[in-house]
């Protein structure tokens, strides 16, 4: 079997023992497009309710549609756990041809540019995770500081 073909050999069997813990190491990786898809969906409709499934990866496209909550870490250890829409509340992610002055993270696409800013009326905003992975591993300090002051801010 190729590379791609036992790992969803692994994601079936999980499904099929329907384990409570699955660790999951790159999953997509040797995967192609209508595998990746086919992924996603099984992982999501076929996995319990209370299970719990760690994914690390640096494929985040691949899975940021069906994640509930990120965790990154830093050499010293954790330093950020939280679920996705909280993310998305603290901070607000900005889809615009213009950069902004407020803005603690822009990255270009060819189509403009993703940009994390404070979000101090804590509307929800969609989590571009890829944005928020080069954020953190690029501008930690900026980052945490702008999520503590939306959460402060919403707090009184």
């Amino acid at each position: 079997m190729s590379y791609g073909e036992r790992k969803k050999t692994y994601i079936a069997f999980h499904i099929a023992c329907q384990n409570t813990y699955l660790f999951l190491d790159e999953p997509t990786n040797g995967m192609d497009l209508s595998s990746k898809a086919l992924f996603r969906k099984a992982l999501a409709a076929h996995s319990k309710e209370d299970s719990t499934i760690l994914i690390a990866t640096h494929q985040l496209a691949d899975i940021e549609d069906i994640i509930d909550s990120v965790i990154l870490l830093d050499r010293k250890g954790e330093v950020l756990c939280l679920p996705i829409d909280e993310i998305g509340r603290r901070l607000r992610f900005e889809y615009d041809t213009v950069t902004r002055q407020d803005a603690v993270w822009t990255e270009h696409l060819p189509s403009g540019c993703v940009q994390i800013c404070p979000n101090p009326e804590r509307a929800e905003t969609r989590c571009h995770i890829g944005a928020l992975y080069n954020a953190f591993y690029g501008r930690k300090e900026q980052l945490l500081q702008a999520m503590s002051k939306s959460d402060q801010l919403s707090d009184k």
